[in-house]
């Protein structure tokens, strides 16, 4: 009997042995950080310091205001309310944060090679001239001669401060150019230069020949020594010329004689009948623009484009021509282009793509905020019409009609007038930012119903396109919502008709 029982206890601890082994494997492969990412909501000054002293200035009481959450291994592509947020998550034994900021404001800097000068704007591309623009706690007016924000100090580097609409947005600029001394400016300037770089370079080989050796790669005078026979064997194995090879080919290649400007077209991609509309800016080899008369011709061709390059101003060149059948071009090949007094000469070279596309050229949307509206709201539609570029389009129009679904579904009152068309409006879209139309609540008759928010666009060519919208309008309805208060759960009982 007692070996029957020292059996079975035996067997019982082999089995609690084996269960305390697979959960300590367990708790090794278990999760190292936190499953969700919490999403703080931070005030103006909590922004300004983490912009000025970093995220250690971070400590518990900032944590008061939740906002949201996602799972650690998403993506967040949520569009949040504008503002500064801290998202807050638990990896490995630490606490870790990450500052985000969403804001409407641009800031986009101007180099003047004088001062700093910055422009702000709208999402739209709107320039915004009325901000509170603070440097160093110094306030920045708006210069309307120069239309931009201007700091005296050309390498400032630290914390723009914008207050706009009630919102503040912090932008860090990081001035990466060193400002370098007389005695530098001196000694690497016209002739000096001649005799300074080389004896840097000299002084400077043992420390180039020990990062060489650590990082296996050339620096400073083994790189400049090497190099130039390293190009004319890569010059002959690839059949064209690389680097120091090539440089000394443009020297007497003839064609390439200056190659100091630039082109640019109204459209990256052309089909037969299109008109080809390019724009180039070239200077000569001194820097200074060119003002003379110039021809262009088609290298797929080898035939001069009829007409010459107009110039309004010196080196500025503009140039249209119609793509036509009797150019002889190949669909589905890039097209060059090449500026120049004659052919051997060329000056500014630029390519397209010829192919023979279909391009939807206008996309039109219509948005109506939201699906449901209640008794008394008011219906706030925007449209807008955009181009294959992304650009507005600036004879744009819009017909709206508000329109009965005939789908009711509770009648309020004993006797209710319903109209097939509710509200119709004909008007030109804005040619910057979006449209909004404002519809009355009194349209409405007195039922819950749904409508039809139909759009009738038309464009520069007089094609027409529709957008469809729909809509819940509820002139009666009976709800519960909650909401989180603090520490508390707000539960809110709503009867419309009431």
């Amino acid at each position: 009997m007692n070996a029957y029982n020292l059996k079975y206890h035996l067997i019982g601890l082999f089995f609690l042995l084996f269960i305390a082994d697979a959960f300590s494997q367990s708790l090794l492969q278990s999760r190292r950080n936190s499953y969700y990412k919490y999403i703080y909501a931070l005030s103006s000054d909590q922004a300004g310091q983490i912009h000025k002293k970093g995220l250690n200035e971070v400590d518990e009481s900032w944590f008061m205001h939740v906002v949201d959450s996602i799972p650690y291994d998403s993506a967040f592509v949520k569009e949040m309310d504008k503002g500064d947020y801290l998202f807050v998550w638990v990896e490995d034994n630490a606490l870790n944060y990450e500052f985000r900021s969403f804001s409407d404001v641009q800031l986009i800097l101007h180099n003047n090679y004088a001062d700093l000068a910055f422009t702000l704007h709208e999402k739209d591309g709107s320039a915004i001239q009325d901000a509170v623009v603070r440097i160093k706690n110094r306030k920045i007016r708006f210069k309307h001669a120069t239309q931009n924000y201007h700091w005296p100090d050309k390498h400032f580097k630290g914390t723009v401060e914008v207050l706009h609409k009630g919102l503040t947005s912090y932008y860090y600029i990081d001035n990466l150019v060193k400002k370098g001394s007389v005695c530098r400016k001196i000694l690497f300037s016209f002739p000096l230069k001649y005799i300074s770089i080389p004896l840097k370079q000299v002084l400077y080989l043992p420390y180039d020949i020990y990062r060489s050796i650590r990082f296996n790669a050339l620096y400073g005078l083994p790189y400049y020594s090497i190099q130039p026979f390293k190009d004319i064997y890569y010059s002959i194995y690839d059949g064209y010329p690389r680097g120091v090879v090539e440089k000394v080919s443009r020297c007497f290649d003839k064609e390439r004689k200056w190659d100091k400007g630039y082109t640019v077209f109204s459209k990256p991609l052309y089909k037969p009948g299109d008109t080809v509309r390019v724009k180039a800016y070239i200077c000569k080899d001194n820097g200074r623009p060119y003002d003379k008369d110039l021809n262009v011709y088609c290298r797929n061709n080898g035939r001069q484009l009829p007409g010459k390059a107009k110039h309004d101003r010196k080196g500025a060149y503009y140039f249209d021509f119609v793509l036509c059948d009797s150019m002889n071009l190949k669909l589905d090949q890039y097209v060059t282009l090449f500026f120049g007094p004659k052919k051997q000469t060329r000056l500014a070279v630029g390519s397209f793509k010829y192919e023979d596309y279909e391009l939807k050229t206008i996309t039109y949307t219509l948005k109506t905020g939201q699906s449901d509206y209640k008794r008394g709201d008011t219906l706030r539609v925007t449209a807008k019409g955009e181009d294959a570029n992304g650009c507005q389009i600036p004879d744009g129009r819009i017909h709206l009609l508000i329109l009965n679904d005939k789908q009711a579904r509770e009648f309020t009152d004993r006797l209710v007038h319903i109209p097939d068309t509710l509200w119709h409006c004909e008007q030109n879209l804005n040619s910057s930012g979006e449209t909004e139309l404002i519809i009355p609540g009194r349209i409405f008759p007195n039922i819950n119903a749904r409508y039809k928010v139909i759009a009738h666009f038309t464009g520069t060519e007089n094609e027409s396109v529709t957008k469809t919208n729909t809509i819940n309008y509820w002139n009666s309805k009976k709800e519960i919502i909650s909401s989180r208060l603090n520490k508390y759960l707000q539960i809110t009982y709503l009867n419309l008709h009431d």
